[in-house]
């Protein structure tokens, strides 16, 4: 699970129910593992980052199982029950929380009793699953159609309508309940890796909202830091989006940055070219490929006027200059060092790799975001 997703998964609880229980009290886990006596079951807790092995918890042989931990946080802490390598539910565990949970493989179902916000997670999990169960099955009609049929056409209108309607009920559930981590969950809640429910620029609010309420309940929680970043980079993107559509007035965000030979270039040097501003990591394979793509439109239309300015993500700047001269990278390839760190990460509010950024010869910021068959058509657009 990456760093990303893990953050996804957060859930928590209301302001009363954290403020009755005590920080460095225990949590007691007892269930039923449905038709699996003398079996074993993992406990997983999430650090944010990364999921824990907590315990090894046995069945005896009914079945039962039970566990206590100890939490000395002053936040709620979350936790996963695996079996031979599959997720069979998922807990958020208050200070002092009794709960049972059921577990019945064999009909493919989970209960819990005795935490009202796991209850309230679990509805938003099923919620979710309902809706990405009738999306993908729609998707796998509209594949296998010629997208220009009536039929295709009809089906793209029946997958925006479950888009649209499973949005709206996330949005009330935000709505109803704005002091609990649950909400974080549905904001991050999405239909496929390229497919997020809140996607949107303009759905920065909702996080700005979010985060407003449950930083006083939760103000030492590192899942209510991740969140606020998460808030500061949708903002950050509006800005952005903002800047794009006065882009005769504002230009481009300036940024300055070492080059292989440690030389600070300045994106604004290569001002009155089409300059394709990119950002990627360059020991990812995936994105070394494309740069191939990335190489034709170079030769493409370099004579005529396009330029690169490719900016690398990586902290190891040794690896990365190795990466540009077995590429031969012919444009102008810069990397601080800093990582995801970087301020140019922050200015151009980059939220994943590779991203394309297009200005054209006015120096005007046009697009972001672009696919490699999208870049080279505006591209080609802008050479005409």
């Amino acid at each position: 699970m990456t760093h990303f997703k893990k953050i996804l998964f957060v859930i928590g609880l209301s302001a009363l129910l954290w403020s009755a229980c005590d920080s460095t009290s225990g949590a007691k886990i007892e269930g039923s593992f449905v038709n699996f006596p003398n079996d074993s079951l993992t406990l997983y807790r999430l650090n944010l980052d990364e999921l824990t092995p907590i315990e090894v918890m046995t069945t005896n042989s009914r079945g039962h199982f039970s566990t206590k931990l100890k939490m000395k946080t002053g936040f709620p802490e979350f936790y996963y029950i695996d079996h031979q390598g599959k997720t069979l539910s998922s807990l958020l565990l208050l200070p002092g929380d009794r709960i049972y949970v059921t577990l019945d493989t064999l009909n493919h179902s989970h209960s819990v009793t005795g935490s009202p916000e796991t209850l309230l997670m679990h509805k938003a999990e099923a919620e979710m699953a309902i809706a990405r169960t009738r999306y993908d099955s729609l998707m796998t009609l509209f594949l296998a159609l010629e997208p220009t049929s009536n039929e295709a056409m009809s089906l793209n209108y029946a997958l925006g309508s479950v888009y649209v309607k499973r949005k709206q009920a996330a949005i009330r559930f935000l709505f109803s309940h704005p002091r609990s981590l649950a909400s974080m969950l549905v904001l991050f809640q999405q239909f496929s890796d390229a497919l997020p429910l809140f996607a949107d620029y303009r759905d920065a609010p909702y996080f700005e909202r979010l985060y407003d309420s449950l930083l006083p309940i939760y103000p030492n929680s590192p899942y209510i830091t991740a969140l606020r970043d998460q808030s500061d980079l949708r903002k950050r993107q509006m800005e952005i989006n903002d800047k794009l559509l006065n882009a005769k007035e504002l230009g481009f965000p300036e940024i300055i940055i070492p080059d292989v030979k440690a030389n600070d270039v300045p994106l604004s040097s290569l001002n009155g070219n089409v300059i394709i501003l990119s950002f990627w990591l360059s020991q990812d394979p995936v994105q070394k490929m494309a740069n191939q793509d990335l190489l034709a439109l170079y030769h493409k239309y370099s004579s005529k006027g396009l330029a690169i300015y490719q900016v690398a993500l990586d902290r190891d700047k040794t690896v990365w200059a190795r990466t540009v001269a077995e590429q031969g990278l012919p444009w102008v390839s810069v990397c601080d060092g800093y990582g995801t760190a970087s301020s140019a990460v922050s200015l151009y509010a980059v939220s994943h790799l590779p991203t394309h950024f297009l200005i054209n010869q006015n120096g005007e910021l046009v697009g972001r975001d672009f696919t490699m068959e999208d870049l080279a058509v505006e591209v080609a657009k802008l050479f005409r």
